[in-house]
């Protein structure tokens, strides 16, 4: 069982960019959409991060991203994602998801330019962010 660091509820936003990516990504793996992602929104609720999850701090700025390694199996083959996401006690907001053979390593200006305008210590998020409902990414498209 997946536990949180309070009994606050934790609202989860996606990007733009993330929402694009992600529906490019499951028409390839569909299972990415549905169980895979299900499982990352689960375990990115931790306090302490799974081994599988590294910070990235090379950013210089308040909020803590974290880069998570997703495995995907569709049609029998495994593939490698990366998800790049952000947290505060009562937010989680995913910013990219990439396949690993695509993309050597993270956009920093593009996680930067994300997370400039936005409170460390705000609850919610609006305007050009998609609260992901239930722990189900299928919620996005709903907009």
């Amino acid at each position: 069982m997946i536990q949180t660091s309070a009994v606050m509820t934790i609202k989860i936003y996606c990007t733009t960019y993330f929402r694009n990516a992600l529906k490019s990504a499951s028409k390839k793996h569909p299972s990415l959409l549905n169980s895979d992602m299900k499982r990352t929104i689960g375990l990115s609720k931790l306090d302490k991060p799974p081994a599988h999850v590294n910070e990235i701090s090379s950013l210089s700025i308040p909020w803590k991203v974290y880069k998570m390694r997703v495995l995907c199996v569709s049609d029998g083959k495994k593939k490698n994602y990366r998800c790049i996401y952000s947290k505060n006690d009562s937010l989680i907001l995913f910013i990219d998801i990439y396949h690993k053979g695509s993309q050597n390593n993270h956009n920093v200006s593009m996680i930067r330019d994300c997370l400039h305008n936005i409170d460390v210590k705000c609850d919610s998020l609006d305007g050009s962010f998609y609260e992901i409902l239930n722990d189900d990414c299928n919620s996005i498209f709903l907009k």
